[in-house]
């Protein structure tokens, strides 16, 4: 009996023996798997750095990009392709290994002159990309992996600018806010590539208000190194558009349209293409801005502002519901007091009305009450702004030449009322 519980010790020992040593070479060579650490206070604070650095000397590889990683091509045009050769150098003081990397879906990395550098050693990696995009502007990368444990992967960009035959700069024209009763301009250039002549021949707004005010000046010029990317288009040509006071108040969102035609080298007119019944070409950039005025109303939840102009929603009316509301229109400025408001023109004036209350002084402002009524009738009604014409109409003018009128529409649907 005592022989077995002799073996039985004997086991236990070899085999915790055998466990310690497994674990001690596995986990517990804290010197050599994470530094030259210890427990008895002799690396501390204040020389862990030194401790560390003699332990492991810095002979690491370095890689860096000879010049610049980003490589601005100018200005190029749709399908053009591209190709600019990058210079990688190894200045550390190790072997640096590289290995081509991801790229965008536009660009394509060639093979690498080397794949391993010593130190002071340099190799070309080209990239090549062709202009995809619908976008004035194209940017596309690519990356060099590495063994640099500081920088483990290089990033090459392309960056330029898209140029069409035709290039509009800034790629909306914008006058920012205009007081009603102001004159405003706005302006930008236009760059053509063609090489033909091109001849200005329509200049037009989509808005017939816009147009009737405006007055269009074209005027060409020579590109240069001012223009940037556009230095080397064939044609320039500055347009400066000068609006008369008259626009109504509220948001600007309408269209520029630049026509022309192309003259051939012996100074003819090209014609169109057969099938083609108008004879010019168009370039078209979007014109905003905002017409501001002392006129405005006192916003809820049922009333709410909308591209300058204002929308009451009486929502889906029952037979037992409501068919009047009310609100405030605010008249704010230095004219506030030398101005009458009153109610213009009703559409449709069959089934809307609007009343103006005596004006109300408040400081800064004049509040007029403002009641609106849906006129019942036998027939179901139905203005739900699915379209600009689908509201009913009030319009709010004044008798003072300085203070611009006011939209405010209505949408509602109402049962049929006897």
């Amino acid at each position: 009996m005592k022989l077995v519980w002799l073996m039985i010790v004997l086991a236990a020992a070899i085999g915790t023996t055998v466990a310690w040593w497994i674990n001690y070479n596995k986990y517990g060579q804290h010197g050599a798997e994470f530094g030259p650490l210890t427990l008895d206070g002799s690396v501390n604070a204040t020389n862990v750095i030194d401790v560390v650095s003699q332990a492991y000397p810095s002979k690491l590889p370095k890689a860096e990009i000879v010049g610049d990683s980003l490589y601005d091509f100018g200005a190029m045009g749709p399908g053009d392709e591209g190709e600019h050769t990058f210079i990688i150098r190894n200045t550390g003081e190790n072997t640096l290994n590289l290995k081509l990397g991801a790229t965008s879906c536009k660009c394509t990395l060639g093979e690498l002159d080397k794949d391993s550098l010593e130190p002071g050693e340099e190799t070309k990696v080209t990239l090549t990309w062709t202009i995809k995009t619908e976008l004035n502007a194209f940017k596309q990368s690519a990356e060099i992996r590495t063994n640099d444990p500081a920088n483990l992967a290089l990033r090459l960009e392309v960056a330029g600018q898209v140029v069409r035959q035709i290039a509009i700069v800034p790629d909306a024209w914008t006058f920012g806010e205009v007081a009603t009763g102001e004159p405003f301009e706005f302006k930008g250039k236009i760059y053509s590539y063609f090489e033909d002549e091109v001849v200005p021949t329509v200049l037009e707004l989509t808005s017939e208000e816009l147009n009737k005010l405006a007055d269009i000046q074209v005027k060409p010029f020579t590109a240069g190194e001012a223009d940037g990317a556009h230095s080397t288009a064939r044609q320039a040509f500055e347009v400066i558009t000068k609006v008369k006071p008259g626009m109504r108040q509220g948001a600007l969102a309408v269209s520029f349209k630049f026509g022309f035609q192309l003259k051939d080298k012996n100074g003819n007119i090209i014609p169109p293409e057969e099938g083609d019944t108008d004879p010019n070409d168009y370039a078209v950039v979007e014109v905003a801005g905002r017409i501001v005025g002392p006129l405005s109303m006192i916003v809820g939840t049922k009333l709410r502002e909308a591209s300058g102009s204002y929308i009451y929603d009486f929502g889906k009316l029952d037979q037992d519901d409501s068919l009047k509301a009310k609100a405030f229109v605010v008249l704010k400025g230095s004219e506030k007091e030398n101005t009458k408001l009153t109610i213009g023109e009703v559409t449709p004036a069959e089934v809307i009305r609007a009343t103006l209350g005596d004006p109300i002084s408040r400081g800064t402002m004049v509040l007029y009450p403002l009641e609106l009524e849906i006129i019942p009738s036998d027939k179901p009604l139905e203005y739900l702004g699915k379209s600009r014409n689908d509201f009913a109409s009030i319009w709010i003018e004044s008798d003072n030449p300085k203070v611009g009128k006011m939209r405010l529409a209505a949408k509602f649907a109402v049962d049929a009322r006897p």
